[in-house]
């Protein structure tokens, strides 16, 4: 990511729709302010010193000093897994009471205007002007996604700890609402923007698929079919009452027809829409909850194959099940086959020096973020405690910008060679077996 102007990752197409995040301009010192929950490590001692002080708080039931001494210690590498475990612990506590940032709250609805609904769930404040029933669906796949964060986390053994406050998430029921919303308050222009993560102002901003321009044209096309079959009824019954038997069926028979193409369009599209809208929910959710976890710091520059990859590896049409690089049920594994041609795939050394895309062709970033995908899913099979490593060793750089030889280097460190790396993935013909080995899902 670049941050002398504000930017947008893209994270994939769903029916010609990007997601994004995006970090505005702003300083390596205003990043760090920025972050709010990043610091310096203590010495081992003083963090096991922080770590009995939270003890000691808890047991006075001062559990909000409690959590702020764990999350002092955490930062400090050999007592991270221990504080994680005391947060998620007190965290689980019946009587404790994740806060809620009202400042933040505040300042996100003075800039949406208009009347919006705020809801709140155990880990989430939702500002919507949507329908009830689609703010509580999208809670409830929030909640959902926090849940199977923390449990891939777990499994590759990341010490994440749960956020110091319930994070926010913007729900905008018309798109043109959306994109105003989004330039003027987050610096991003959004026209093909499905939804995306604000580092800065720290909040996920998603309109209503529905309502976006390429879904309007889809629906648009279908009531052109209605008419139609409207006006096909119409010369039926003119050509009956002439008198004209054979025409008259006809007609009736093309309206009927157009009648159940445009039921099953409207079904499909329906469901397209629907399955994007959950897809896209579930990557930004995941970039909201990584940035406020310990799994990636606000403060830090991180490659585009790691975020981006994380966050993709979650995304799912299967949403009730187990979702996450575990599970073989990612939503864009029947697309990656489509995205790589012979001679299109990206070098390996190069893909993992990219910190964004967004100056890219759309052949090249198309491509980009499949490889992308077909890298964590590989990487995290195959030996996920090192992409747990590197997350960690992030954590130790200076605050601000890398260059692509520090994510090379950081990668040979934590994970191998690029050379090596690569010719697992295939060698001299890496996309298409890349393709075909790394992420065809389990169960097919």
């Amino acid at each position: 990511m670049k941050y002398s102007t504000a930017k947008v990752l893209t994270v994939g197409l769903v029916l010609g729709l990007s997601l994004g995040m995006t970090l505005t301009g702003v300083s390596p010192v205003q990043r760090v302010h920025a972050a709010g929950s990043f610091g310096d490590p203590l010495s081992a001692d003083s963090a096991r010193a922080a770590m009995e002080q939270g003890v000691r708080y808890e047991t006075e039931g001062r559990l909000d000093d409690a959590d702020t001494a764990y999350r002092r210690a955490w930062w400090t590498a050999e007592v991270r897994e221990d504080a994680s475990a005391a947060m998620r612990i007190l965290h689980d506590r019946s009587d404790f009471n994740l806060p809620v940032d009202e400042g933040s709250v505040a300042e996100t609805l003075k800039d949406l205007g208009g009347k919006y609904r705020r809801s709140e769930t155990q880990h989430f404040v939702v500002l919507s002007n949507t329908t009830r029933n689609w703010t509580a669906a999208r809670s409830r796949l929030l909640e959902r996604s926090y849940h199977e964060f923390f449990r891939v986390m777990d499994r590759m053994g990341y010490p994440a700890h749960p956020p110091k406050a319930k994070l926010l998430c913007v729900l905008i029921k018309d798109h043109s609402t959306y994109e105003r919303f989004a330039s003027k308050a987050d610096g991003v222009h959004a026209g093909w923007v499905a939804g995306y993560y604000a580092g800065l102002s720290n909040r996920v901003v998603l309109y209503d698929d529905m309502t976006g321009p390429a879904f309007e044209s889809a629906f648009a096309q279908l009531d052109q079919f209605k008419l139609q079959a409207k006006q096909a009824d119409a010369e039926a019954r003119a050509e009956s009452r002439a008198g004209n038997k054979a025409q008259a069926k006809a007609l009736k028979k093309h309206a009927a027809d157009l009648r159940r193409h445009e039921k099953k369009e409207r079904h499909r599209i329906e469901k397209e829409a629907r399955e994007a809208s959950e897809s896209k929910m579930i990557h930004e959710a995941v970039h909201l909850i990584a940035f406020n976890s310990g799994v990636q710091s606000r403060a830090h520059e991180y490659p585009f194959w790691l975020t981006e990859g994380l966050a993709m590896s979650f995304e799912t049409n299967r949403p009730n099940a187990a979702f996450g690089p575990d599970t073989g049920h990612s939503s864009r594994s029947g697309d990656l086959e489509r995205c790589f041609s012979e001679g299109q795939s990206i070098p390996l050394a190069d893909l993992i020096g990219v910190s964004e895309a967004t100056e890219e062709t759309s052949s090249v970033a198309e491509t980009l973020y499949c490889q992308t995908s077909v890298l964590f899913d590989h990487l995290y099979a195959d030996d996920r405690e090192a992409v747990a490593g590197l997350f960690a060793k992030y954590l130790e750089q200076p605050a601000g910008d890398l260059n692509a030889g520090m994510h090379r280097d950081l990668f040979a460190s934590q994970i191998g060679e690029p050379i090596v790396i690569e010719s697992r993935l295939g060698g001299g013909n890496r996309s298409r077996v890349v393709a075909r080995v790394s992420v065809t899902p389990a169960d097919h």
